[in-house]
């Protein structure tokens, strides 16, 4: 359970110290001030590459609207700066409390794939932003073009995150229309690796990499075999016999493929004077991720080469 917490509180860091709203005078900002509303033609990418072809009839979608905000989808935009960018228009109705929204969870094409986004609305104000998907990992995980985005969205009050959630709900946006949209399917590599593959999961090794002043990574590719969300955690591991112990643990849910990297600091392997990575032994924990006190679905001891 010590890896999930950390993985938690790491993630949670992460989406609030590296997420920053687009801010004005972003691609997102301009697109939003030109009053798209029901009707108007967005244009997409297919392939990296805006064509006539790939008009499509975008409607607004609403979120939530009640006495407290309301939220509204109101278009994508393919060529952000950064990315894919789905534009949205947040309003706080509340007369003191600033909200933070937070996107708790996304998929691209039925990949989980996280935006890192996270932005504050004060009191009485509207915002007018967008969630933007990296460019480099659409392209990385063989991307052109985006029919299905799927958010998670959290709302709460910025100065008392213990409260709880003043709203989370969940949306879709389909581009060409829910016919067109397609489900990623991974193609395989002949240096893939399955390192682990049971009636709960396959995890397979894409790559193992060391990078200079970062350490080394393991690149897995998941694959939720169950129709329930799983917690994969290590909850030990070793290099070249070396204890070494990377504190990873991810949330899987069905149907909803997922990249993710274990890594090892350099401060570690140099305490352990690991300079070369040979072979790789890891202590995996599966549980089902909303039962934290039911019994281990799968503890399994994997060894690899990389």
């Amino acid at each position: 359970m010590k890896g999930r917490i950390l993985q938690t509180a790491a993630g949670m860091f992460l989406a609030l110290s590296l997420a920053a709203c687009s801010g004005g005078g972003s691609a997102a900002e301009e697109a939003v001030d030109s009053d798209i509303t029901e009707g108007t033609i967005m244009r997409e990418t297919i392939a990296g590459t805006t064509t006539a072809g790939a008009d499509v009839l975008f409607t607004q979608i609403t979120a939530v609207d009640n006495e407290d905000l309301r939220i509204t989808i109101t278009g994508t935009d393919p060529e952000m700066a950064w990315g894919y960018g789905v534009l949205y228009s947040m309003e706080n109705r509340s007369k003191d409390r600033t909200y933070s929204i937070t996107v708790e969870d996304a998929a691209i094409n039925g990949l989980t794939m996280d935006p890192f986004y996270s932005c504050d609305v004060e009191a009485g104000s509207t915002l007018e932003d967008a969630i933007t998907f990296s460019s480099a990992e659409l392209e990385k995980y063989g991307i052109g073009r985006v029919t299905d985005v799927e958010l998670t969205l959290s709302v709460y009050d910025t100065d008392n995150w213990a409260a709880g959630e003043i709203w989370n709900g969940t949306v879709r946006i389909c581009p060409f229309g829910e016919e067109a949209a397609v489900t990623y399917v991974r193609a395989p590599r002949d240096t893939d690796q399955v390192i682990m593959d049971n009636e709960y999961v396959t995890v397979t090794l894409v790559d193992g990499r060391m990078e200079e002043d970062k350490g080394y990574a393991l690149d897995l590719y998941f694959v939720n075999k169950t129709d329930r969300e799983i917690w994969f955690n290590v909850a030990g591991a070793y290099i070249n016999d070396s204890e070494a112990d990377p504190m990873f643990a991810a949330d899987i849910k069905p149907g909803r493929p997922l990249y993710s990297s274990v890594w090892w600091t350099e401060d570690l392997l140099e305490s352990e004077k690991i300079s070369d990575v040979e072979e790789v032994t890891l202590d995996v924990q599966i549980m089902d991720a909303h039962d934290e006190t039911a019994s281990d679905l799968l503890f399994a001891t994997v060894t690899f080469s990389p």
